[in-house]
């Protein structure tokens, strides 16, 4: 692409390091994605490792969407987690990048025990998992680490199948932190704060003050979760800029 609409206004252009930067995406299938859709051209000396795994947790826990019904991380989500620190090493990646999932907002089996954000049992598990994977990166060679913010979505796009929509209603306070993750963005920047991890604010930088579902007519999202063909260049105009920066 010859010219990319920008993301945020005034954001910083990309300047292209010196020397080929190489950087591993680590996360779902949102950085599975824009990994896969990047517009290399426009990026030069950006070289990015797709470390993403559609559908894959990013905490162990099963996700528990109902009384009944769990999601367990599945074979590719166990195995893109067992090898993120091989391909960091492999790759010879000086950062690594985490995403975290949309998931972290949901509800979750620990130990047997259903918990949420209001449990500390659950922030506990989801600041040990951060942990985890900063030490991970770090003893696999990369020099640098950074996280992202969870972006805001609306939750009647999301492709959420319909037998797990029956018990959404029962908690308006799930709802409200899945489709503007405030509390997970909150833990996940004072981790980061503590632990002197660069944070790239992607939910800042997409949502604003508010949810907004374009930008200069470009339709962000293409199932509420995922970001568009259309829009990924942009996202990259905004994040390109971010990871060299965190990469220093």
């Amino acid at each position: 692409m010859a010219h990319i609409p920008t993301l945020v206004e005034g954001q910083a252009p990309y300047t292209p390091p010196a020397r080929p930067l190489a950087v591993t995406l680590y996360g779902d299938s949102v950085p599975y994605f824009l990994a896969q859709r990047m517009p290399k051209d426009n990026f030069s000396n950006l070289v990015v490792t797709n470390a993403g795994a559609p559908g894959c947790d990013l905490l162990d826990a099963p996700v528990q969407w109902t009384a009944t019904r769990q999601q367990p991380n599945d074979t590719p989500c166990r195995e893109a987690k067992a090898a993120f620190g091989p391909t960091v090493r492999s790759s010879d990646s000086r950062l690594a990048v985490l995403m975290p999932t949309l998931y972290l907002a949901l509800r979750h089996d620990v130990d047997g025990k259903v918990l949420w954000l209001d449990d500390a049992a659950y922030r506990d598990l989801l600041t040990r998992t951060l942990m985890k994977t900063l030490t991970t990166a770090r003893t696999s060679g990369a020099a640098k680490f950074a996280v992202t913010t969870v972006p805001c979505r609306t939750i009647d796009e999301l492709q959420v199948p319909p037998e797990y929509r029956g018990d959404f209603d029962k908690f308006p306070q799930l709802v409200a932190e899945a489709g503007h993750p405030k509390r997970v963005n909150a833990i996940i920047t004072a981790w980061a704060k503590e632990h002197h991890v660069p944070v790239l604010d992607l939910a800042g930088a997409v949502c604003g003050s508010s949810y907004q579902p374009t930008r200069h007519g470009i339709t962000l999202y293409d199932d509420g979760i995922h970001f568009s063909p259309e829009a990924t260049p942009m996202i990259w105009g905004w994040l390109a800029p971010q990871i060299v920066a965190a990469a220093r």
